[in-house]
């Protein structure tokens, strides 16, 4: 009788365990999306921190990419040197811009921005920027 008990306990132990982290790849339910210039050259080492996700933009394989999951927020940490200009645009992997994304960026010269249409957004160049968007 102990041996029936300890080997339905055992199933049941490896079909519990079996089930976790079935739910499908972490990966599957990421948005990628990719930071330009005002030449729309992708750009590189913008560190970020979402959510649920965080690195430098690019360190995945192609230029200016970032990932994150939906409902996210990512702050983007833009040193003084990162681009020509002042402002950068979030585009699809077609380079349509992204629309409808509220932002704000606290820049170390005081100035707030918020959102602009075709994915552009101001940042005050000469200074370390900090903009967080709610994806």
């Amino acid at each position: 009788m102990n041996k029936i008990k300890m080997t339905v306990m055992s199933l049941v132990a490896v079909l519990g365990l079996s089930a976790c982290g079935s739910g499908g790849d972490y990966y599957d339910d990421l948005t990628t999306l990719f930071i330009v210039d005002i030449f729309n050259e992708r750009v590189n080492d913008i560190e970020y921190i979402c959510d649920t996700t965080s690195g430098l933009t690019g360190d995945h394989g192609l230029a200016g990419e970032f990932s994150f999951r939906p409902l996210d927020d990512c702050t983007f940490y833009i040193d003084d040197h990162i681009a020509l200009g002042d402002e950068l645009f979030i585009v699809d992997i077609t380079d349509r811009g992204i629309n409808d994304v509220y932002y704000t960026c606290n820049f170390d010269s005081g100035f707030t921005g918020e959102f602009n249409a075709d994915g552009e957004f101001f940042y005050d160049y000469g200074y370390n920027d900090v903009c967080t968007f709610e994806f």
